[in-house]
């Protein structure tokens, strides 16, 4: 049975979905993919590789438009079509270049003896595991590779089905109870000519040494049956069980790898991320006399400066006292304070979270409870700017409140933060 897909095939894609694909990339990406498209496949027209080369040196040099390399992709080099590999490829580089274009979610490998189970896969060996699970069901693409900036390698998995036979073919086995699930199977070679439809690419991203797995949010039928194919490839040697976080879905890559990868920045956030850096104390090659311990802190107080107007160091001590509440350590942009997309930015923009604040009144057995909801394009940031901007004095801000606990929304007890079972929170 003939599932898996060539990467020269090309499905029957609308061009107008491949042009606001393409649009959705830089000139220079275009460019770039381009040129290893021209030296990888067949391509239209009787133009070299060189010819070609040079007009797209001349595209970048002029900073064309991106349109017209886009339609020239479409039109004039490969006008019958991408197909499955630039197809790919092209998801790929939107994935990189516009991280906030995807949901993302987390689980956990674990032994039966519930024991954590670190991933050490060769992902060449996985994809072929993979396949050769999934082909017993789909046609499939798998495409894979090393993200550039994060320790982590993606995989990018996409189904083609054949008029839903593969659901229709799960309803049959429903309907007879007798039946075996894990016989289902298409019969590829009498529909061989009909279009593929394609379901939504599935992605996969494989921290190093982790015994985490990060991946799509999708929670449908073919999401669950990636999830199962991955989970039998892990388990050649040992019975291996993916367990969802059950965090809220994350839309920025880089965010999700903070908390979930291998760096110590998830259990390091907010004033606490000096330590995650290792920069709580001075080396002891350094100038000691510079140390805090010896020079002292700085402190700024609301008598220090009229509510109208504050001169010299006295704001300059309020806005490091404010970034050290929020941020954990002292700014070297201060001077750039005003430039708010970088300066007031958390390690981990959080969109939504919520907190339930729990106190007993003194005197009494009576307990009160105020239900706080926080929404916005990055909370912890909003607050350090309304500090900056003396409307929160971040004296007097609690440590939940400046994002110490990351994702997770939470309970307060008598001014103690307990987590909440299952998150409510999400991020940017």
């Amino acid at each position: 049975m003939r599932t898996r897909l060539k990467d020269t095939y090309i499905p029957n894609v609308d061009r107008d979905v491949l042009l606001k694909k393409l649009l959705k990339l830089p000139l220079d990406a275009l460019c770039e993919l381009t040129l290893l498209w021209l030296n990888k496949f067949s391509y239209s027209g009787n133009r070299s590789v060189k010819e070609i080369s040079r007009t797209l040196d001349l595209l970048q040099q002029t900073k064309a438009r991106r349109r017209v390399l886009a339609k020239q992709i479409l039109f004039e080099y490969w006008p019958n079509g991408l197909n499955l590999f630039q197809i790919a490829q092209v998801d790929c580089y939107i994935l990189i270049n516009k991280e906030n274009n995807n949901k993302w979610v987390s689980s956990t490998a674990w032994k039966s003896n519930k024991e954590k189970f670190t991933l050490n896969i060769d992902p060449e060996e996985l994809i072929l595991d993979v396949q050769k699970e999934l082909s017993k069901f789909y046609f499939s693409s798998l495409y894979i590779f090393r993200y550039p900036s994060l320790p982590l390698v993606v995989c990018r998995i996409q189904l083609y089905d054949l008029n839903n036979s593969f659901l229709k073919s799960i309803s049959d086995k429903t309907r007879n109870k007798n039946s075996d699930m894990s016989t289902t199977s298409i019969d590829i070679d009498k529909s061989v000519n009909k279009d593929l439809i394609s379901r939504q690419p599935f992605y996969v991203a494989i921290p190093d040494n982790s015994s985490t797995l990060i991946h799509s949010a999708d929670r449908d039928t073919y999401a669950q049956m990636i999830m199962q194919s991955i989970q039998k490839a892990v388990s050649k040697r040992e019975h291996i069980i993916f367990k969802s976080d059950n965090d809220p879905p994350v839309k920025s890559l880089h965010s999700i790898n903070i908390l979930k990868g291998i760096s110590r920045d998830s259990n390091s956030l907010g004033p606490w991320s000096v330590y995650s850096k290792g920069s709580f104390d001075i080396s002891p090659l350094n100038n000691i006399t510079k140390h805090i311990s010896v020079k002292g802190k700085r402190t700024y107080t609301e008598t220090d400066a009229s509510d109208d107007e504050e001169f010299g160091d006295i704001k300059r001590i309020r806005l490091e006292n404010n970034f050290q509440r929020f941020k954990g350590h002292f700014s070297d942009q201060l001077d750039n304070y005003q430039d708010k997309t970088t300066y007031y930015k958390s390690l981990v923009p959080i969109e939504k979270i919520s907190f339930t604040l729990k106190n007993t009144l003194p005197g009494t057995d009576d307990d009160v409870s105020i239900n706080f909801k926080l929404q916005g394009n990055d909370i912890f940031g909003g607050l350090h700017e309304l500090a900056d901007k003396k409307l929160v004095n971040s004296a007097k801000v609690p440590g939940w409140l400046t994002g110490e606990n990351g994702i997770s929304s939470g309970t307060i007890v008598n001014g103690d933060f307990i987590k909440s079972s299952r998150s409510k929170g999400g991020l940017l």
